[in-house]
């Protein structure tokens, strides 16, 4: 997916995270708050078009820096490209070569620049997920196995990246 957005303008990534958000989000306040209908959706519709809003803007941002990274490949090839930094055999190419190692490097940085404020927020929503399960409802518990999840990637991700960096580079 990330492939065929990578051009796509700012709305059609906000609507491709903020839907899904809303979605989870109605879910979430209907089933798990009990809210009434109308509420759990007017308050779906709020919260995914906000999420859906920042997360456009900064996909964009994101995505224009990836596109600096694989550089002048023609359009046809760049979705080998990214395929390839991500995983699979090392393109024959060197061409292509160059330019999926020139993503992961970039990708690399981008983790080690975020690593700190990444794993501060992750920390804060583990907390209070672990506070709201124990005060409020085991269905946080959820949350909690998320955050985990996202907390162990994010952890794993730098060697990975350095891994996949040195096949393309060998």
């Amino acid at each position: 997916m990330r492939t065929r957005l990578l051009d796509a303008p700012w709305w059609v990534l906000a609507l491709t995270t903020g839907v899904p958000f809303g979605t989870f989000m109605a879910v979430f306040n209907i089933v798990v708050d009990d809210d009434p209908l109308q509420r759990g959706i007017f308050a779906a519709a709020v919260g995914g078009a906000f999420f859906g809003t920042f997360m456009g803007l900064f996909l964009m941002r994101v995505n224009r820096r990836t596109r600096v990274a694989v550089g002048d490949v023609a359009p046809d090839r760049r979705v080998a490209v990214l395929r390839s930094a991500a995983k699979g055999p090392v393109p024959e190419d060197p061409a292509e070569r160059a330019a999926a190692a020139r993503l992961v490097a970039h990708q690399l940085e981008e983790t080690r620049r975020n690593r700190w404020w990444t794993l501060g927020v992750t920390a804060a929503f583990l907390l209070l997920g672990g506070w709201l399960a124990v005060t409020s409802s085991p269905w946080w518990w959820c949350w909690v196995a998320m955050w985990c999840a996202l907390l162990g990637w994010s952890l794993v991700l730098p060697a990975r990246l350095h891994g996949r960096l040195a096949e393309l580079q060998a």
